[in-house]
């Protein structure tokens, strides 16, 4: 019977085989070792009490409503009233973050990929005995049990990382930013006075300001605005697709 274990270190929980039981291990999200407690003797793991927090909605054209108690906000998603164009905040976040990142059942059903082929009479197809129970998973930081395509944990507001040795999900956002990557990079080092890898990115307004300086100041401007145009475009290349695309498509950094 497998055995629940929380690693120390790094709070990371994960269940083990029993044989494992008075042995020593490495925790898989962070190699250190921990002895794994017999059964007979294994405690309940430690639940946090539950602390309710105040939600906040910003609707695609731009108005904010909160706060929402969170069986509001579920009543709102169940009627249709957010959808994956709306942008969610708790109170105790830093940042407003995508609905579809927190709620992955907005995404678009083409977006959501089908275990099943669902063209009838093929040899794929497995008739419904029910309603389909989502894959879970387990939040790294707090251990609660939410859907296995979210990004953020609904509970804490943690981003979900994969764990170590496996590879990262493709998102056709952050692939669609790896593209945008490479042109702002190249356009910043060689046409970086311009402004040109700014609206690449769609950062119009230090693009704009790149641009003015580079044109009102008869192209003495234009030096500093290359340096800067040059520097950013190294620091574009040298991102992870990943980091690039929380940085300057989620966050919409503007300057380095």
């Amino acid at each position: 019977m497998p055995i629940e274990v929380r690693c120390k270190s790094c709070q990371h929980r994960f269940r083990i085989l029993d044989k494992y039981a008075g042995k020593n291990v490495k925790c898989p999200n962070c190699e250190v070792a921990l002895a794994i407690p017999v059964a007979d003797n294994q405690t309940a793991p430690h639940v946090p009490p539950t602390t309710v927090h105040g939600w906040y909605l910003k609707q695609a054209n731009g108005i904010e409503y909160g706060p929402i108690d969170e069986n509001k906000l579920g009543s709102m998603i169940t009627a249709g009233s957010i959808d994956s164009n709306c942008q969610l905040r708790r109170e105790d976040w830093g940042q407003w973050q995508w609905a579809a990142d927190v709620y992955p059942q907005l995404l678009p059903s083409s977006k959501i990929e089908q275990p099943y082929s669902t063209t009838p009479n093929t040899p794929h197809n497995v008739p419904s005995s029910g309603p389909q129970v989502p894959p879970t998973k387990f939040c790294f930081a707090c251990g609660e049990s939410i859907d296995a395509r979210a990004e953020i944990c609904p509970k804490c507001g943690v981003r979900q990382v994969a764990p170590l040795g496996t590879a990262a999900p493709s998102d056709p956002a952050v692939r669609q930013a790896s593209g945008n990557k490479v042109s702002a990079g190249i356009c910043g080092i060689l046409l970086g006075a311009l402004g040109v890898h700014k609206f690449i990115l769609g950062l119009t307004t230090p693009g704009i300001i790149m641009l003015l300086v580079s044109l009102l100041t008869f192209g003495l401007g234009a030096i500093p605005m290359g340096l800067i145009g040059l520097v950013e475009g190294i620091i574009y290349l040298s991102k992870s697709d990943e980091d690039f695309y929380q940085t300057y498509v989620v966050e919409q950094k503007g300057w380095f």
